[in-house]
């Protein structure tokens, strides 16, 4: 009996002795992976949405896209026809700039360039006949500030968003000197930001940019456009990519 119970005392110690350095090492691990996220979660933007918006608040990014004009520029009237005068479309391209001011709002700088030209279209003073053909060139830039509002965490690994902002618009024509403006600009709209790696993202935006305000044409005057007096709606989308560091 003695024999038998000293026999199993040591089996049992021996089984202790090939098991319990298998668990130290296996829980050592486990403590490992633990603190290796906690890490992680401490200072990853991306794992931390509470305070991972404090990292990288700085982006910089390119876009390209197209510009269509959306209200007229104004009339011009004979005894014969009528001239209507709209912005043709083009496509655009720009620079953004911007920093993270808290969790769910950064501000936003960013310049565009287009050159839609001027489409004049041709009708006769019952509005028949319609005919479109190119008017001028038209060189249209814009810089705005805008703030935008991430509709979820900015941390997530898509985040749609809001955008409202004020500017200058600025357009110009070699063809026709009298085409020279410089007015404030609104623009708004949304987009959502898709991050394809921890610096980097890939964005889509839609916007309204309204440039000029005020009453509009009045009749027997020339269009706003030949008088400094630029006022127009357009519609801009574009896609691009930020940077962030």
């Amino acid at each position: 009996m003695g024999v038998n119970r000293a026999t199993t005392g040591v089996t049992v110690l021996l089984l202790l002795a090939l098991i319990l350095p298998g668990l130290a090492f296996a829980q050592e691990a486990e403590q490992a992976e633990a603190d290796g996220q906690a890490e992680a979660e401490g200072t990853s933007l991306y794992d931390n949405p509470d305070a991972g918006w404090k990292d990288q608040r700085f982006h910089v990014g390119g876009f390209y896209g197209n510009l269509s004009g959306g209200t007229s520029m104004g009339l011009i009237d004979n005894v014969f026809f009528r001239t209507q005068l709209n912005m043709g479309s083009d496509s655009t391209f720009g620079f953004r700039a911007g920093y993270v001011l808290a969790s769910r709002f950064d501000v936003e700088f960013e310049y565009g360039n287009a050159s839609p030209g001027l489409i004049a279209t041709l009708t006769d003073l019952q509005g028949q006949g319609k005919t479109e053909v190119p008017f001028s060139d038209l060189d249209m830039t814009w810089l705005t500030a805008s703030v935008n509002y991430s509709m979820i965490e900015r941390t997530r690994r898509v985040v749609p968003y809001l955008t409202l902002g004020l500017g200058v618009v600025s357009v110009s024509s070699e063809d026709e000197d009298i085409v020279k403006s410089r007015k404030p600009g609104l623009v708004f709209g949304g987009g959502v930001r898709v991050r394809i790696v921890d610096m980097i993202a890939l964005r889509a935006d839609a916007r309204g940019l309204r440039s000029g305000f005020g009453s509009g044409q009045q009749e027997g005057d020339l269009p706003g456009v030949f008088v400094g007096d630029f006022k127009a709606s357009n519609f801009i989308w574009s896609v691009g990519l930020d940077i962030r560091f």
